[in-house]
């Protein structure tokens, strides 16, 4: 799935921040090349219901990862 961000504001919301306008533009480049490789919110919410269903072996491990990086805000 792609997600379509407004990337003209996205470098202004990150020039406002104190980056340069270079940094900025290059980290929205990441974000915006990134395309199917990120995952929103709900992808991560479906794939530990998926776990704890099916009860998967490792899925604790997974799970606190998990937890991890939407502790992080990834």
């Amino acid at each position: 799935m792609k997600y379509l961000i407004d990337t003209a504001k996205a470098v202004r919301d990150i020039e406002a921040t104190g980056l340069s306008r270079e940094q900025a533009e290059a980290i929205v480049a990441v974000f915006a090349d990134a395309g199917d490789q990120l995952a929103a919110k709900s992808d991560i919410d479906s794939l530990k219901a998926y776990f704890l269903h099916h009860g998967l072996i490792g899925a604790g491990i997974v799970i606190a990862g998990l937890k991890a990086l939407e502790y992080l805000g990834v």
